[in-house]
C-alpha cells in the first residue's frame, strides 16, 4: 500500500499528504538498516536516488504538509551526506550536509542544521583539521532550536579539536561547562584561526 501511494504522488505531486510523508519515513529507516547490514558503499546508490526523489516532493508540495516534508527530507540529506562521508568521498559529503542545512533552515528545523553541521566537523576530524572540528562544533551548538543530545555531542567534538591544538583548558571547560557552552564558547574557535594543525585520530 505505502507503494502504490508513493508511486502515486510521485506521478501527482498534489496527492503528497502526511500518510505520504510517513510513508517515506518508513523507507529512510529502511535504508538505514540497510547501511547497518551491508554497509555505506552498498547503501549510498538507493539513498541518494531516493533523497532526490523525495526532495523532488518537496520542491512541488504546499501548505502544512511541506515542513513535516522538509524536515525528513533535511535528515535523508544528512544520511546520504554520512554515507558519503563514511567511504571518505569527503567532497561530496560536505556538498550534502551544507545542502541538509538549508533544506533544515527553510523549515525551522533546529536540530537538523545542527546535525548536519556537526557531520562537517566529524569530516574535518577524519581530515585532521582541528581547527575546523571546532568552528563545526561551535556553530552546531549556536543553532537554534538544537536539541541538548545535539549539544553534548559537539561539546564532546569541539573537546576533540581542542585537544588536538593542546589547550587543555578549553577541552576541560568544553566538559564542565556544557551548558553555558553555547554563551561561552561559540565565537571562540575564530581566535585559533593562526594556530597550526597537527595529526590527530
Amino acid at each position: 500500500m505505502d507503494r502504490e501511494r508513493l508511486v502515486a504522488v510521485s506521478a501527482r505531486p498534489a496527492l503528497l499528504d502526511g500518510g505520504t510523508v510517513e510513508a517515506l519515513g518508513l523507507v529512510l529507516a529502511g535504508q538505514r538498516r540497510l547501511e547497518d547490514a551491508a554497509g555505506a558503499d552498498v547503501a549510498s546508490g538507493p539513498v541518494v536516488a531516493q533523497q532526490e526523489a523525495a526532495a523532488g516532493l518537496l520542491r512541488a508540495s504546499r501548505g502544512t504538509v511541506r515542513a513535516e516534508l522538509g524536515r525528513l527530507v533535511a535528515d535523508w540529506t544528512t544520511f546520504a551526506g554520512w554515507l558519503h562521508a563514511a567511504v571518505r568521498q569527503d567532497q561530496r559529503a560536505v556538498r550534502l550536509f551544507d545542502r541538509a542545512v538549508g533544506l533544515a533552515d527553510e523549515v525551522g528545523y533546529g536540530t537538523g542544521a545542527a546535525s548536519a553541521t556537526s557531520f562537517k566537523g566529524y569530516v574535518a576530524r577524519r581530515r585532521k583539521r582541528p581547527l575546523e572540528v571546532i568552528r563545526y562544533a561551535a556553530a552546531a551548538v549556536a543553532t537554534p532550536g538544537v536539541a541538548v543530545a545535539q549539544h553534548a555531542f559537539d561539546a564532546l567534538q569541539a573537546a576533540q579539536g581542542y585537544a588536538e591544538l593542546g589547550e587543555r583548558n578549553r577541552v576541560r571547560a568544553c566538559w564542565t561547562s556544557q551548558r553555558s557552552w553555547p554563551a561561552g564558547w561559540v565565537n571562540r574557535p575564530q581566535r585559533c584561526t593562526g594556530t597550526q594543525s597537527r595529526s590527530f585520530s
